[in-house]
């Protein structure tokens, strides 16, 4: 019967070892996908388009911020007047379930489902209107 060399032995069991520390590591949670929420909340999303009509280029300027603790501010711009104006700022709340996003918006309400990228963020209202909105002002 052959035997192992001890030292061989000890080389195989610590290569296992390490290849176990290795495969462990908690480096592989740090390449998760980010989350709705966390998505929603990096920022301003300004208007970009809609399925029902068009933004004029001072409407681009009005926006949504989220935040995290469902809170969200909403400036609206218009050019009615010939310059392009805040025309209101408007401090409220969002509920945000999975992909479904309610605002306050005091008398109203935007209801929708939310497409979401690090860039774009599209809601989709119940009758198939959509709203999109981007990082990029104006």
């Amino acid at each position: 019967m052959k035997t192992v060399h001890p030292n061989l032995f000890r080389l195989f069991t610590m290569l296992c070892v390490v290849t176990l520390i290795y495969s462990c590591s908690s480096d592989d949670d740090s390449s998760s996908e980010p989350t709705t929420l966390e998505l929603l909340t990096t920022g301003k999303w300004y208007t970009e388009s809609k399925t029902q009509g068009s933004y004029s280029a001072c409407d681009k300027n009005s926006y949504f911020d989220f935040k995290t603790n469902g809170n969200v501010s909403f400036e609206v711009f218009d050019d009615s007047s010939g310059l392009c104006v805040l025309s209101a700022s408007i401090m409220t709340t969002y509920t945000l379930d999975g992909v479904n996003i309610d605002i306050d918006l005091t008398q109203d309400s935007l209801i929708g489902v939310i497409d979401i990228t690090s860039d774009i963020l599209t809601v989709t209202t119940s009758d198939g209107d959509s709203i999109t909105f981007d990082k990029i002002q104006g």
